[in-house]
């Protein structure tokens, strides 16, 4: 073991004690701290990627993973799942994989929703909301495409940018991957005419989605 993932090692379980802890985490995930949630996720498949757990035991411990509103977990996923989009993505397997990540990031989504409080919200749940919305807006969640065209539409009738700074890169793009010439030629002229070097590299990088 590992608690609190406080050692510099990894830790592979026998196949029985895999499975115990995916009962728990499906069970009660909460019952398991946070940091050791994510430990468990982060072990799982680095082990897979050095070929010493079967593949079949880390996509279980993602069973849960849609009941998940901690930031350590939905990190190391994140990451994780990046890596599996980018062996796939030009495959046949791409398509449920999408399906996958909509219904997963579902919940969380519903429940943290797309405002951020600069009162009341504290940086680790900003940068959670972030994740999520990225992971949503990435893989065509039907929420956040409806979300993002809505705001780009206002700001496009005169209504301006209320965009989030922190999530402009996932609305831009999603709006320039979802909408028309209009919108791919709205965005270009935001990037000729604005001034700041930040934004500008996202309304430069939101024109190749």
């Amino acid at each position: 073991m590992n608690l609190r993932h406080r050692g510099y090692y990894r830790v592979n379980y026998d196949t029985q004690n895999w499975m115990a802890l995916i009962s728990q985490l499906n069970t009660n995930h909460l019952a398991i701290n946070e940091i050791n949630r994510a430990a468990i996720l982060d072990d799982a498949w680095n082990l897979v990627q050095a070929e010493m757990l079967n593949l079949s035991i880390a996509l279980q411990t993602l069973d849960y993973i849609s009941k998940e509103t901690s930031y350590g977990p939905w990190r190391v996923f994140a990451r994780e799942t990046d890596y599996m989009q980018r062996m796939i993505e030009r495959t046949e397997l791409f398509a449920p994989f999408q399906r996958f990540m909509q219904d997963v990031v579902d919940h969380p989504l519903k429940e943290l929703g797309f405002d951020i409080s600069p009162d009341n919200d504290p940086p680790i749940d900003a940068f959670l909301r972030s994740w999520i919305i990225s992971d949503a807006c990435g893989y065509d969640h039907p929420l956040c495409v409806s979300k993002t065209t809505t705001v780009v539409s206002d700001w496009m009738n005169g209504l301006g940018n209320t965009i989030n700074v922190n999530f402009r890169s996932h609305y831009y793009c999603t709006a320039v991957r979802e909408g028309g010439h209009d919108v791919w030629d709205f965005i270009f002229t935001q990037y000729q005419n604005e001034e700041y070097s930040t934004e500008r590299t996202r309304l430069r990088n939101a024109l190749g989605c």
